[in-house]
């Protein structure tokens, strides 16, 4: 048996996977759960993978677990099963076998991961947080659980901004410092055009960020500035549709820390703006250990990170008081009208009737993340559409979740005939197309919609939103002011659910409204990219010129 092991290993470390997937799948006796396990890495390490690959070895991980559910390698063989079924989006299973385990394997960090991951795609905000609190008080220099962690909690109502600060300057204290410095504008910027560059993993054809980076991207003087995009992405497939716009893009996906951080220093940008804050696949250990003079929080995360190193923040008045800004380690900079500004799409708009003219019934719609739909927004969602009889609630998510425990929460509060889920859709104009079917749009919170509330705008299709208590809560009221719709904003839940009622039982004022929508959205700042690109440059001026005066 041994040496059918070192066999085995010799030909997986040759990565001949196929002649390893064979020799153990015609072994005569019981296979161990240690050869089963190796048989499901290898279905899975092959170069032209399928989905009914992806399964088989699900059933090798699972046989392997069921042989021997209390070692260490039915554990590893556990814990790859959960990750192969959550990418199938089958859920059940993997919670119940890791309800059998956890009590004897609960500080596996490889297992709790995997089912961090169940609770983040099967919609399970709460115990997602649990299973992050015990992941982080285990292991506090998992950094890419503490950015999960921080990052969840802004889809509950849990944390004030004051918690919210003070647990993100504790993740900040476990970042491990590689080479940090202190770095210094060259005064020979005065003379010379200043080099900044954008920091993504997301700069991609399906991510949304691309609409908001591009009209700055487009509009900015590059006889006054170098633009630079330094991406993060496992394939740059976008990158030919910048190149007019930049002057160079690099790619550090294969760098680790201390060779990006070298790599970038080396390339001697001025400013660089990071558009990941705590979203997956950010590399926020690089601004811990500084790579620009002038390091600046943007677009992609909207809230504060608590690292010192992270200079600045792009906002608006809308967005954060005056009283507030202590409780961000950035110092907060305030664009003139709103934070960000849509580049459009290349579709003819036409203004349409709103839907309950024809149906006879109100239609209301959401097409945010339905992780940003928390239990509060269910509740307030329940309650407009127990009190407007036969409505309507049109949903749809911009990513692949299981749904069975938003689907529960709807039921367990008598709603369960009025909602509608809509599947993604692979062509743009098939989305944009949904929201003809919309009257009114009804925006998520505390996590508020961004993107989806621009794309809804662009049609014409109002958003109901509420005044929230931080940045990311008050995005969908900065859209809508800059709009010019205030009416739209309500102050709390009972504002929000009066109002809904309201424009649904008032057809006329909802059909004028809808028609502001439509005829101010691309004059409002919202879509007016040249004086958001001229205001954008301004404020790297003025960071420049206060650089240079503190030198």
């Amino acid at each position: 048996m041994t040496k059918n092991i070192n066999l085995y290993k010799k030909l997986y470390q040759e990565k001949k996977y196929e002649e390893l997937i064979f020799k153990i799948e015609n072994l005569e006796k019981i296979k161990s759960a240690q050869l089963l396990h190796i048989l499901g890495i290898c279905k899975l390490s092959k170069k032209n993978i399928s989905n009914n690959d992806k399964l088989s070895a699900r059933e090798d991980f699972r046989k392997a677990f069921e042989s021997e559910k209390n070692s260490n390698i039915g554990i590893e063989a556990l814990t790859n099963f959960i990750n192969v079924s959550t990418d199938f989006l089958l859920i059940d299973e993997s919670l119940k076998y890791y309800a059998e385990i956890k009590d004897n394997f609960d500080e596996n960090i490889k297992l709790l991961k995997s089912v961090s991951r169940i609770y983040q795609f099967s919609l399970r905000t709460n115990e997602r947080i649990k299973i992050l609190e015990k992941i982080i008080d285990l292991y506090p220099s998992s950094i890419d659980d503490w950015c999960s962690y921080i990052y969840i909690n802004n889809f509950k109502k849990k944390w004030n901004q004051i918690d919210y600060f003070e647990n993100s300057k504790k993740f900040s204290q476990n970042i491990k410092i590689i080479d940090s410095k202190k770095i210094k504008i060259d005064n020979s910027i005065i003379k010379r055009k200043i080099k900044i560059a954008f920091f993504s993993s997301d700069i991609n054809q399906a991510h949304s960020v691309t609409y908001f980076l591009k009209p700055v991207l487009k509009n900015i003087n590059k006889n006054k500035f170098e633009i630079y995009v330094i991406s993060n992405s496992i394939r740059d497939e976008y990158k030919d549709q910048y190149k007019k716009y930049l002057n160079d893009w690099f790619n550090i996906r294969n760098l680790n820390d201390l060779e990006a951080i070298n790599f970038i220093r080396e390339k001697k940008i001025d400013i660089i703006f990071d558009l990941m804050g705590f979203t997956s696949e950010n590399r926020i250990n690089l601004f811990k250990n500084r790579i620009a003079p002038i390091q600046i929080s943007w677009l992609g995360y909207c809230n504060t990170l608590g690292l010192k190193e992270m200079d600045y923040i792009f906002a608006d008045e809308n967005l954060i008081f005056n009283d507030e800004e202590k409780y961000y380690t950035e110092k907060v900079i305030k664009l003139k009208n709103i934070w960000n500004t849509h580049i459009g799409f290349d579709f003819e708009r036409a203004k349409l009737l709103t839907p309950a003219t024809k149906n006879g019934y109100i239609t209301f719609g959401s097409f945010n993340n339905f992780n940003k739909i928390s239990d509060e927004t269910i509740e307030t969602w329940g309650s407009i559409l127990k009190k407007i009889s036969n409505s309507k609630l049109l949903l749809k998510s911009s990513t692949n979740l299981n749904i069975d425990v938003l689907i529960k929460k709807f039921e367990q509060i008598g709603i369960k005939k009025q909602i509608k889920f809509i599947p993604r859709t692979e062509k743009f104009d098939d989305h944009l197309n949904n929201y003809n079917e919309i009257d009114l749009a009804l925006d998520t919170f505390p996590y508020n919609g961004v993107t989806t509330t621009f794309e809804a705008i662009w049609k014409g299709v109002p958003v109901l939103t509420i005044e929230g208590y931080n940045f990311n809560s008050r995005c969908g009221s900065s859209i809508i002011k800059n709009l010019g719709i205030n009416y739209l904003v309500a102050k709390n839940e009972d504002d929000y659910i009066s109002k809904a009622i309201y424009l649904s039982n008032n057809l006329d004022y909802l059909s004028e409204i809808r028609d502001n929508v439509f005829n101010d959205a691309l004059n409002s700042p919202l879509f007016d990219n040249k004086n958001f690109a001229n205001d954008f440059e301004n404020k790297i001026n003025f960071l420049i010129k206060n650089e240079l005066e503190n030198n």
